[in-house]
């Protein structure tokens, strides 16, 4: 995992234990150094649902939503999940440039989308 991945308050899972963390401040030069041993938490279904999100299943197609991103929906590629826009069913088009694989990178984009953080109700 990349420090420059991090921001505060990010969900991350450490290493040796498991344990999922806070992110509470990023010190680049320990990550980078292997100081913390920490890494991505795998992006499930069952996390999207602890995060908020919900699901509708139309045509054998499950699409993730938000109530704060109500055009914004996530996809299951089979190894990782993809951003897509639709709008009233009329406009589709891929957001996601890479893959989203991790906790981490989704709650980045739902921060850059509406400036609120991300949480996981556990």
């Amino acid at each position: 995992m990349k420090a420059t991945e991090l921001r505060i308050g990010n969900l991350v899972r450490r290493v040796k234990t498991g344990e999922i963390m806070t992110v509470l401040a990023v010190d680049i030069s320990t990550i980078n150094q292997g100081g913390l041993a920490v890494e991505g938490i795998p992006l499930t279904e069952e996390r999207l649902l602890k995060l908020g999100y919900f699901y509708t299943n139309e045509n054998g197609q499950k699409s993730y939503w938000h109530g704060e991103l109500p055009y914004f929906q996530l996809r299951n590629n089979g190894d990782s999940w993809s951003l897509w826009y639709e709008e009233q069913g009329d406009i589709e088009v891929l957001i996601s440039k890479e893959d989203i694989n991790f906790v981490h990178t989704l709650q980045n984009i739902f921060f850059a989308l509406t400036g609120e953080e991300l949480t996981i109700n556990r």
